[in-house]
């Protein structure tokens, strides 16, 4: 068997199919307790960084502040008492400074609370969509993490691909790639690479993401396939001599 030795160029294009996962995914869980009084949204629903999506009954949590606030109160009146007294010599500076220290505790106590009775209105930590609502108005929630929402945001996914020794060594993170959906094949759309593992997997592969913009009509969800489509300029031509003959 023979075959000529020639001058060719080398195409070093190729696609590699993954799945997409939304830019940021929340289980959403409860940080105090008490029993939820309202819900402002529903599944489906889209929120904003701060947006209040339900309310806790905060009849407890304001007493607890009210209770902080006076202790606090007081040991400002205890404080300027002493340090009165420290003037004319009628107490130590030991117990000055323990006055002190009860006000700072106290200051911190009531910060606390107030924090508390802050959070008795639960308001979504990103941008995104209700894509699942685990509570109703009536149910108790506990301190420990009850779980209230599921968040997702979808304005940006990230395609996971996984490629090849040889392929990987040819893209550098902020590589603009071509992305298709099978599911919307007229549909155009771009991303960029920003992240390449370091180190491969169990199959020798190395995993990328790359993060992909979604359409105005955010067409593009969670879960669906996409080929990441990698093309790279011509190449200057080279000698190329079949593997098998050596």
């Amino acid at each position: 068997r023979i075959a000529p030795v020639e001058r060719k160029v080398v195409d070093l294009d190729f696609s590699a199919n993954g799945n997409f996962i939304p830019k940021q995914e929340l289980n959403f869980l409860s940080e105090n307790a008490g029993r939820i009084t309202a819900i402002y949204v529903d599944e489906g629903a889209r929120v904003s960084k701060g947006q209040v999506l339900a309310r806790l009954d905060a009849e407890i949590i304001n007493t607890d502040r009210e209770t902080a606030e006076a202790s606090y109160q007081n040991a400002l009146r205890d404080e300027a008492r002493y340090q009165s007294s420290y003037q004319t010599g009628g107490v130590t500076q030991q117990q000055l400074d323990q006055a002190k220290l009860a006000t700072r505790n106290a200051k911190l106590r009531l910060q606390a609370s107030q924090r508390r009775l802050s959070d008795a209105n639960i308001k979504s930590p990103i941008n995104g969509i209700v894509n699942k609502r685990y509570i109703e108005v009536g149910a108790f929630v506990t301190a420990q993490g009850t779980q209230l929402f599921e968040l997702v945001d979808v304005s940006k996914l990230k395609l996971k691909v996984n490629v090849n020794e040889s392929q990987v060594a040819n893209l550098k993170i902020g590589d603009q790639i071509e992305i298709k959906s099978s599911v919307f094949p007229t549909d155009k759309f771009s991303g960029k690479i920003t992240f390449i593992a370091p180190k491969a997997d169990a199959t020798l592969n190395f995993p990328i993401e790359i993060e992909v913009e979604n359409n105005k009509k955010n067409t593009l969800k969670a879960g669906m396939y996409g080929t990441a489509v990698f093309n790279f300029p011509n190449q200057a031509p080279s000698i190329l001599v079949p593997r098998t003959s050596f």
